[in-house]
């Protein structure tokens, strides 16, 4: 929304801009009823490690399909790599479009 409203004020500058949970681009706004405080309890702790930076979705070690190792273990896949994903991780069922 911020590049809207720099167009709207005349100083659009067109930048690439990717955001998530610390930025406050993304955000979660509820959880489902079925999940268990233990649950619930868990998955906030995740939240606020990706939010604080001590935590990263894609940090290794991450095997592909095919059982290679894309991400070592303690690495983190840098974003230019993350947004050119052309594999799809293990246990991920589907395949991506030729």
């Amino acid at each position: 929304m911020r590049e809207v409203g720099r167009k709207l004020d005349g100083d659009f500058s067109g930048t690439d801009e990717r955001g998530g949970l610390a930025s406050g681009m993304v955000k979660v706004v509820a959880w489902s009823d079925t999940l268990s405080e233990e649950q619930l309890a868990a998955i906030k702790a995740k939240e606020a490690a990706f939010i604080d930076g001590t935590d990263h979705a894609f940090t290794g070690p991450i095997t592909d399909q095919d059982g290679t190792e894309r991400v070592a273990a303690g690495a983190t896949l840098p974003d230019p790599e993350i947004f050119g994903m052309n594999w799809l991780v293990e246990s991920v069922d589907g395949t991506l479009p030729k």
